[in-house]
């Protein structure tokens, strides 16, 4: 009963710890088949993990301690100093003498809630006897009425004693931290499965109190009350039917087709139809097994009327409604999942098993402390690498779940002794400064700053490809470092001040990047990616060039993927937030080559972006600027489809500095950068015909050197 307890705790956002045996661990986890087999890597022997046990244990820690050794109970004293809540399931009187109970425990911390939930509670002649849910079930009636009509007694499907003794405990608990906030002091909660039990019973017991009867029978899917109020054969399963009262009746009598049957003496109130409830009912039946159970939801749809198709549990979880009613209002979370190897646990999706990192427990006990509306997360290491329709879907959903989330939360993971000062840093550089103005950490040792610098560029989540790409498809982004954050909307003015003073930062005399040996531009990337250039880019600083998708492209081939395509994927997901149509004529398909991507995605560029260009030429403005980002995505995907182009600082290296590096092989041509430059100076001067026409035989002669690399 605790597990089930501590979840629901732990939904709310409480850290909860348990404490299991040291040697056999909890007895769930030996409830089996079926197992969550454990991953080859973990070492790990064994048929794996329940299900059962993964079913009632969700967000919490696990810890091995045996009360038998004094060491334990010191672990778990000190624990208790620090906790708001205690929740445990012995007998009465049993952890007294391992100074668990409540007094040794108050004592220790006046203001602990501990929840003591046994089967027949703290007091009373049934008090040292142990209690399951299913014993209890038996005898607090909840048996007796379950089951078919003339049946014997049955117990229910799940174990909704446990469940409903959790609802009333959590309950509690809010009260009793409610009452410690008015008087700073604690409580011990009494709570047993027999009484939660007996209240259960609601309706039920309050018939057999009034009517002095034994109880009201048992009922299959009826109503003791209410005609027809049942579940009724289908040609290929069943239907649920509530004619909860007469114009309901009469609803379902016009869509079964049987409108006579309003009006038929035997049936017209509920008191008439309860009288001859087996004629109805078996009327009612005669009529759905006619149908499939989809054609009866279909014939019901919009009536007014309750209904519904009996599923079983795999329809359950794969039902069409599960997730809708966070489809409108939701958060993204982006993150690395971590050293799985070490830290194991598994999470299935799909009806497969993924390891899962202490990082993504870090991220999400750490998010679900705030009051935000929803928390979505997704990753590429999830797909099936081998499956190309899976990997298809993957990018197609990355541009769904994080270009339509509220707001994108980038886990950059726990804290350390240097984030506080590395965020305060990137906080500092965020809000700008005045002219004039020195940066805050002038007056801080320069090892600390560098130290703080380094703590947050060099973390995982910039090395990997995808990551990078959500936040950059967002309308708002969260940076989460531990307890630290920094938040920036998708607004124009206030990414370019960032991304201005960051990089200013990153190349000063004092803060060198080569000095801190750390790259920050995985930082700078991220926010050029931010931008929305448009009109008011130019209103607002008419000097600076347009943000440079060619370097992001260069700065993107170093992230971690083993497979091009994903990095022209990646691509896609930068135009989607600047160009949302040409995203969507991109056909994603890892069927096809890597050079067949490449060309697709340029075909795409060319045919789709550089005609457009010239339709708006009427707009000076507009067309400078869409130009400018054609000059980029003209190249965008070259420069990600090579490995050996190379790009020298902010700009693009002039044609005179072209040099051919052993190492890394050979630079863009000259010819092509020289006509690049052209096409910039022709939308300096707003002459788009001539800007287009160096654009195009730049494609052409990028398409032309891509067939040059596939032929060798």
């Amino acid at each position: 009963m605790t597990r089930v307890l501590a979840g629901i705790l732990g939904d709310l956002g409480a850290e909860v710890i348990k404490i299991e045996h040291p040697i056999r661990g909890d007895d769930t986890r030996a409830w089996g088949p079926p197992y969550a087999t454990y991953n080859e890597e973990s070492g790990k022997q064994g048929p794996g993990e329940s299900a059962y046990f993964l079913g009632v244990n969700r967000n919490k820690k696990s810890l091995g301690l045996s009360f038998q050794h004094k060491s334990g109970v010191e672990i778990l004293h000190k624990l208790a100093e620090e906790c708001d809540v205690l929740v445990e399931n012995y007998l009465p009187g049993a952890l007294k003498k391992y100074d668990m109970d409540y007094d040794t425990l108050a004592k220790i911390n006046p203001g602990l809630i501990y929840a003591s939930i046994t089967g027949y509670g703290q007091t009373g002649p049934y008090s040292s006897r142990a209690g399951y849910d299913v014993m209890v079930e038996a005898e607090m009636g909840l048996m007796h009425i379950t089951g078919h009509r003339d049946g014997p007694p049955a117990k229910v499907g799940v174990a909704i004693t446990d469940l409903t003794t959790g609802l009333y405990t959590s309950n509690s608990v809010m009260a009793a931290l409610l009452g410690r906030a008015k008087t700073g002091r604690g409580q011990h909660l009494d709570v047993s499965l027999a009484d939660c039990q007996v209240a259960s019973l609601a309706n039920i017991a309050s018939s057999c109190l009034i009517s002095g009867k034994a109880d009201t029978g048992r009922w299959g899917t009826a109503h003791p009350s209410i005609v027809p109020y049942k579940g009724f054969q289908t040609k290929d399963g069943s239907v649920m039917l509530g004619g909860g009262n007469d114009r309901l009746y009469g609803v379902m009598c016009d869509k079964l087709g049987r409108p006579e049957w309003i009006k038929d003496p035997r049936f017209v109130t509920n008191a008439d139809r309860v009288k001859h409830r087996d004629e109805l009912e078996e009327l009612v039946e005669t009529v759905t097994r006619t149908k499939t159970t989809q054609e009866w939801l279909d014939v019901l749809e919009g009536s007014g009327m309750p209904y519904a198709a009996i599923n079983d549990i795999q329809g359950t979880l794969q039902h069409e409604h599960k997730g809708d009613d966070c489809a409108n209002d939701y958060e993204a979370l982006s993150y690395c999942w971590g050293d799985v190897r070490r830290h194991q646990r598994l999470i299935e999706i799909d009806g497969r098993a993924f390891p899962v990192g202490e990082n993504l427990q870090g991220a999400l006990q750490n998010l679900r402390r705030s009051d935000r509306p929803r928390l979505l997360w997704i990753d590429a290491i999830c797909i099936n690498q081998r499956d190309a329709e899976e990997r298809n879907e993957q990018v197609r959903m990355m541009l769904e779940i994080y270009g339509a989330a509220k707001e994108v939360v980038a886990w950059l993971g726990p804290s350390t002794q240097h984030t506080s000062i590395g965020m305060s840093l990137l906080v500092d550089i965020k809000n700008g400064r005045r002219e004039g103005e020195e940066p805050s950490w002038t007056a801080l040792p320069p090892q600390l700053v560098k130290d703080g610098l380094m703590d947050i560029a060099a973390r995982q989540y910039f090395t990997r490809l995808w990551v990078v790409q959500e936040t950059a498809i967002a309308k708002r982004v969260i940076l989460a470092c531990g307890q630290y954050s920094i938040t920036w909307e998708n607004k124009i003015t206030e990414a370019l001040r960032f991304l201005r003073s960051l990089k200013a930062a990153s190349l000063s005399p004092e803060w060198r990047v080569s000095d801190m040996k750390v790259d920050l531009s995985p930082l700078i990337n991220l926010l050029q990616m931010q931008l929305d250039t448009g009109p008011q880019y130019a209103v607002w600083e008419e000097t600076r060039p347009l943000p440079d998708l060619l370097e992001i492209a260069y700065d993107t081939r170093h992230r971690k993927t083993s497979d091009m395509r994903d990095q022209l994927y990646a691509l896609v997901t930068l135009l989607y937030r600047r160009r949302p149509s040409l995203a969507s004529e991109f056909k994603i398909d890892y069927t096809m080559s890597v050079e067949e991507t490449y060309e697709q995605l340029q075909t795409t560029v060319q045919n789709s972006d550089l005609s457009r260009g010239h339709e708006v030429s009427r707009n000076n403005l507009c067309s400078q600027d869409n130009l400018q980002q054609k000059v980029n995505e003209a190249v965008v995907s070259a420069a990600s489809m090579r490995d050996d182009a190379q790009i020298e600082g902010e700009e693009l290296v002039p044609s005179s500095h072209k040099t051919v590096n052993s190492t890394r092989g050979e630079v863009l041509r000259t010819d092509q950068f020289e006509a690049l430059d052209r096409a910039k100076e022709f939308l300096t001067e707003n002459h788009v015909a001539e800007a287009a026409e160096q654009l195009e035989q730049l494609a052409f002669s990028l398409r032309n050197l891509s067939c040059e690399k596939s032929v060798a």
